[in-house]
Formats: C-alpha cells, sequence, structure tokens
C-alpha cells in the first residue's frame, strides 16, 4: 500500500474504513499507524466527511413538487401517435449506434490482430461511383 494509492482510497470511500475495499483495508491501516503524510491525509478526509455528514438537504416546496407531476400527465390523443413514432426513431438510432459499434469494433481488432482488413481499389466501382453517360441513359 503506497501513499497514494490511500489517498485514492480516502477520496473514494471517505474516511471511515468499513467503507474502504476489504483487500486493502489492512494494509490502509497499517500504512496510517506507520506514515505520518498517510495519517494527513487520513485527517483531511475526515475533515471533509463531517462537513458533508453537517450538510442537510431540505425537502422539496409542495406547489413544486405539484408542477413537476403536471408535467407528467399521460399523452393522449395525437400526442400517443407522436411519442410512438418518438420511441421507434429513438430505438432505431440505438440499432443503428450499436451496427456503427460492431463495424469499428470489427475493423479496429483488424488492425490490431493484423489481419488485412477488406479495402477498395481506387477503379473498383461502389454504389458511390458516378454513373457514365452511356448508363445514366438507360
Amino acid at each position: 500500500m503506497t501513499p497514494e494509492r490511500l489517498s485514492r482510497i480516502l477520496a473514494a470511500y471517505g474516511a471511515n474504513a468499513d467503507r474502504w475495499p476489504a483487500a486493502e483495508r489492512d494494509a490502509a491501516l497499517r500504512l496510517l499507524t506507520d506514515d505520518p503524510e498517510a495519517m494527513r491525509f487520513m485527517r483531511e478526509e475526515q475533515w471533509l466527511d463531517a462537513l458533508l455528514s453537517r450538510h442537510v438537504v431540505p425537502a422539496p416546496h409542495a406547489a413544486l413538487v405539484g408542477s413537476v407531476l403536471v408535467g407528467f400527465a399521460p399523452p393522449s390523443g395525437l400526442s400517443v401517435l407522436r411519442s410512438w413514432w418518438t420511441r421507434f426513431a429513438l430505438a432505431g438510432a440505438a440499432l443503428a449506434g450499436v451496427a456503427v459499434g460492431v463495424l469499428t469494433l470489427d475493423v479496429m481488432h483488424a488492425r490490431s490482430s493484423g489481419r488485412q482488413a477488406m479495402t477498395l481499389a481506387d477503379d473498383q466501382e461502389t454504389i458511390f461511383t458516378p454513373l457514365d453517360t452511356d448508363e445514366a441513359s438507360l
């Protein structure tokens, strides 16, 4: 256990040792007894924990709760159709994102594994190749 690691544990879990990862707890406690710098980290974190424990979040005002709940009224009429299309569009966008992710991973895997990715030659036609004037008249 290093003082830097203890500092990261304290920042993530606070000064209460019961919250620390069990696998590192004993080593961290030993470091606290041996290293004055580690003890300084602990005191700073105890101060922050005490400050945070005094903070109280007030309950929201009833008018605020009411106005938020009014915004979540169930849709009716045309809104239902619009809501359905919105969900359909979001699902389509999610599927497109998955497809792009899979293709990206395949290309990245091809590069990292030394596998030859499929490439097109400069003279190879694709659907994006402009048509010749003879073919355009068909």
